[in-house]
């Protein structure tokens, strides 16, 4: 079930078995027409770029507006910091997705695969086995929650504009999680999702439905 270029290649109504589980393939996630491709990472990319400049400029009057003097602590080191901060978030983010994983229930850290696409500045963490997509909107919405939400409210409570462009930054690692969550919205939380090693910005992988035999059932109701 592997392409020639490493991706996988299965078909809808296809079965598959990963460990002692038997699952269907009932949907491909992945924008396969170019067109549609580009398109779609234009919106992600511009949906950033407004997310960070409304965030920073929200921030910015918010606390003029709480704090008179405004704390503005801003010099060369500060903008180093936040460009190495912000490299540093895409391989933390890509890890709290990781930690979601690996709580009990999830497919454990054996099956993770973390990686980088250098060319597209990607850092990833996929699951070599099928994940519940109640899971995987989990740990999509997770890093919003634990680092943009709490930067923010720290960068209002201080009035220090450098956590707000922090905050901002952060979100913008975000905006391909929502996407994400956005391409998923029409699946029950029930389903599984199998993903593929990113060869691009877009999410690449299937959606698939767990095969329960008789003899499966019968043997949860005994218990």
């Amino acid at each position: 079930h592997i392409k020639e270029n490493g991706a996988m290649n299965y078909e809808i109504s296809q079965e598959v078995e990963f460990g002692n589980k038997n699952y269907e393939i009932t949907d491909d996630i992945t924008i396969k027409d170019d067109k549609k491709r580009r398109r779609s990472m234009f919106l992600n990319t511009t949906l950033a770029v407004v997310l960070f400049i409304a965030s920073v400029v929200l921030g910015f009057f918010s606390i003029q507006w709480i704090h008179l003097p405004m704390c503005f602590p801003v010099t060369v080191w500060t903008f180093l910091i936040l460009i190495g901060g912000y490299i540093a978030y895409m391989f933390v983010h890509e890890l709290i997705r990781g930690l979601v994983y690996i709580l009990p229930g999830g497919p454990g850290s054996g099956n993770l695969l973390f990686g980088v696409v250098l060319k597209q500045g990607l850092v990833y963490c996929v699951s070599k086995v099928p994940v519940k997509l109640r899971r995987v909107r989990t740990a999509l919405l997770v890093p919003f929650f634990i680092t943009f939400v709490p930067l923010y409210a720290l960068g209002l409570y201080f009035g220090n504009i450098v956590y707000i462009i922090g905050a901002a930054l952060s979100l913008t690692v975000s905006v391909a999680d929502f996407y994400y969550i956005h391409m998923l919205r029409k699946h029950k939380g029930s389903m599984y999702l199998l993903e593929d090693i990113p060869n691009g910005q877009e999410p690449s992988g299937y959606i698939l439905k767990e095969i329960v035999s008789v003899e499966t059932l019968e043997k949860d109701n005994e218990e």
